[in-house]
């Protein structure tokens, strides 16, 4: 029997006691790793709940604006009935074309620039072709050694429309204020002036003078009204914000009605004012009373800006589905160098008619901002000195 050696024993119950350290340090690495993992997971499954259950549009997008990963308010947001229509699609493709620089600034910000959040507002376009606005706020985050980019979108749309609402009423009240500092001064002048040379008329006995001077009193007035009636027409159309009183009509009889009435005007230029449709009827569901408007503006016009002995066609006919209004006049045309400017708010492009007639320089604006409200379309060919036709095409229902 071999005789025991006490530095022998001695030195395996040193390595023993190390081992049980080492095996006691591993147990606690393993518990910690163990607390640490489960911190994860319960971090995830927080994540993860409040990614899926917000009531913000969330995405995650990869450094090339890849859709990784979307919520169901994010999918309702852009009208679509699962996630599997948009994961893997870049973020592009669902921009509306104005704002597609948007997201390029966004993917320059977060990971070339390294900016770790970046907001605004921007437009979507949904599924269905409308378009939804959108505060967007992304920060960066690593994932599986990836930068990822965690959005969050908030429907901003009512509030863009509020935004847009006071917008146009302020230029509608700053359009007021320039027209009565302009356009309102001269005639009222001349309407004080008038009044005064009609009482001495009056004093002097001359009664054909006064009579002369009440006509011209009469006629500033009456322009006065129209200069009046089309700012309260513009006022009314920015508070409508778009509302039409729609119903289903023949747009042929509205152009009879308004070749009708602006018959005598004509005859008095001695102009050949006419209604050449091709068909009698020509139904479109559409605002009876602003279309009316529209087709009295753009044959007035037609009327003024014609020498005497020229011609006027109005038409109407039905053309793929939309509606089809043309007024062709033989007048004077639309210098090149105001065409760009004419449907403008404040255009400069505001013109006395061929025998002196004046204008508001507002028809056109009213006419444009009426046929956008109909969703339609209206523009002009126009050749100086040969004459002009003014095209209006609107959805016939």
């Amino acid at each position: 029997m071999e005789a025991s050696n006490p530095d022998r024993e001695r030195q395996l119950e040193l390595e023993i006691q190390k081992l049980k350290k080492e095996i006691s340090s591993c147990k606690a690495l393993v518990e910690k790793n163990k607390v640490l993992e489960e911190k994860h997971t319960q971090s995830q499954i927080r994540f993860k709940t409040i990614f899926e259950q917000s009531q913000l549009g969330n995405k995650i997008l990869g450094p090339d604006l890849k859709i990784l990963e979307v919520n169901d308010a994010f999918i309702a947001l852009l009208g679509y009935a699962d996630k599997n229509a948009l994961i893997n699609r870049r973020v592009i493709e669902f921009a509306h074309p104005d704002f597609v620089q948007h997201w390029h600034a966004l993917q320059v910000k977060l990971w070339e620039e390294k900016i770790p959040s970046f907001s605004l507002d921007t437009c979507l376009v949904r599924k269905d072709k409308s378009i939804v606005w959108c505060h967007v706020t992304s920060i960066l985050f690593e994932d599986d050694e990836r930068t990822l980019g965690y959005t969050i979108l908030e429907d901003i749309t009512e509030r863009k429309i509020l935004e847009n609402r006071a917008k146009r009423l302020y230029e509608a009240q700053e359009l007021v204020m320039n027209t009565v500092a302009h356009d309102l001064k001269s005639p009222l002048n001349t309407i004080q002036l008038l009044s005064g040379i009609i009482r001495s008329n009056i004093e002097a006995q001359e009664a054909d003078k006064a009579l002369l001077h009440l006509s011209l009193l009469d006629k500033t007035c009456r322009r006065n009204e129209v200069i009046i009636n089309d700012l309260l027409l513009i006022g009314e159309l920015e508070l409508e914000d778009g509302s039409l009183q729609k119903s289903t009509v023949n747009v042929v009889e509205i152009a009879n009605t308004i070749v009708e009435q602006l018959g005598a005007a004509a005859q008095k230029k001695n102009l050949v004012l006419v209604q050449r449709s091709p068909e009698p009827v020509v139904f479109a569901h559409v605002d009876r009373e602003k279309l009316s408007r529209v087709v009295e503006n753009l044959v007035s016009n037609a009327i003024k800006f014609t020498k005497s002995a020229g011609q006027v066609i109005v038409s109407v006919k039905e053309e793929e589905e939309h509606m089809l209004l043309q007024v062709e006049d033989q007048g004077i045309g639309i210098p090149e160098s105001i065409q760009a400017s004419i449907f403008n708010k404040f255009t400069k492009a505001k013109r006395k008619g061929t025998q002196g007639e004046q204008t508001t320089g507002l028809g056109l604006f009213i006419a444009k901002r009426i046929i956008d409200m109909h969703e339609g379309k209206i523009w002009f060919v126009s050749t100086e000195n040969s004459g002009t036709t003014f095209c209006v095409r609107i959805p016939l229902y």
